[in-house]
């Protein structure tokens, strides 16, 4: 894990792969090598692959909120709408009132026909930060 890392730093992104790539054969539940191999894929536009490589980091780390929103965000844009929404109740199950899960479930819900269930997921991100715009932006 460390030559990958040493690589990934170096931006030789191909043996960084490769490093984090033997660090999980090794060791398949070692979350921290899936989430490096997924943000060594996301920075060379292998998306579909970071996207798989974020889902099993998320599996393995439930209780890291910024994975489960990234991943969440990436199904998001994968129109894998199901999912996401379950990465934002994953993260909401934790926190209630963590306001970026909230908005996430409700553009997964408006995109899946529920839109009285969006609605109130915008209003309860509304009413956790009164003064912010996103949960109205969402509305766009």
């Amino acid at each position: 894990m460390a030559s990958g890392d040493r690589f990934a730093a170096a931006g030789n992104d191909n043996a960084a792969i490769l490093e984090y790539r033997s660090a999980i054969q090794l060791d398949p539940r070692y979350a921290p090598a899936s989430l490096k191999l997924a943000e060594v894929y996301e920075k060379t536009n292998q998306i579909a692959r970071a996207v798989a490589e974020y889902e099993r980091a998320a599996d393995l780390m439930p209780g890291e909120t910024e994975v489960q929103i990234k991943t969440g965000r990436y199904l998001m844009l994968a129109s894998r709408y199901d999912d996401a929404r379950a990465r934002a109740d994953v993260v909401l199950a934790r926190n209630p009132a963590h306001v970026e899960a909230r908005l996430m479930r409700a553009l997964a819900q408006a995109h899946l026909g529920r839109t009285d269930a969006a609605r109130e997921e915008i209003a309860e991100a509304s009413r956790l930060e009164p003064g912010n715009a996103r949960p109205y932006i969402v509305l766009l």
